[in-house]
């Protein structure tokens, strides 16, 4: 669906767990919070990414600090990865829970990109604590 409005995009999709087939996107299964897996991703794209896209969520463990805790540790991870994919200009969009170390995501969002907000889509039930972050234009260091 994608390839339709752009012919020349590279889509990887990565899980643990297996995925079916889509047409036109490169599935890995493996483990995102492994250095191999970076690799992997890094080996798989040709040219700089327009953008990186994560709904990860940490497995639940019923203690919902712990959970938000490791959720935003990913979110963390993604963030910190997209500077080695991305263009100067490309963008972010991540999932991350509103909790204790909510500020942290935030301020090391702030210090990797020019611009960084946040929104809660209106798919997600109102007592839910998921928040997506979106970062714009990757800021020199």
């Amino acid at each position: 669906m994608i390839k339709k409005y752009n012919k020349n995009c590279k889509i990887i999709a990565v899980d643990t767990k297996e995925m079916d087939k889509i047409e036109d996107i490169d599935f890995l299964q493996c483990d995102f919070k492994k250095e191999v897996s970076k690799e992997i991703i890094l080996k798989k794209l040709s040219t700089k990414a327009d953008a990186v896209l994560s709904d990860m969520a940490a497995n639940t463990t019923g203690s919902k600090d712990l959970d938000c805790i490791r959720t935003n540790e990913l979110c963390v991870e993604v963030i910190e990865f997209s500077r080695s994919v991305l263009n100067e200009n490309g963008s972010v969009l991540a999932k991350l829970f509103n909790g204790k170390d909510f500020n942290n995501v935030k301020n090391i969002a702030e210090k990797n990109f020019k611009k960084v907000r946040f929104f809660k889509p209106e798919s997600s039930r109102d007592f839910s604590k998921e928040t997506y972050i979106h970062c714009k234009g990757i800021k020199a260091l």
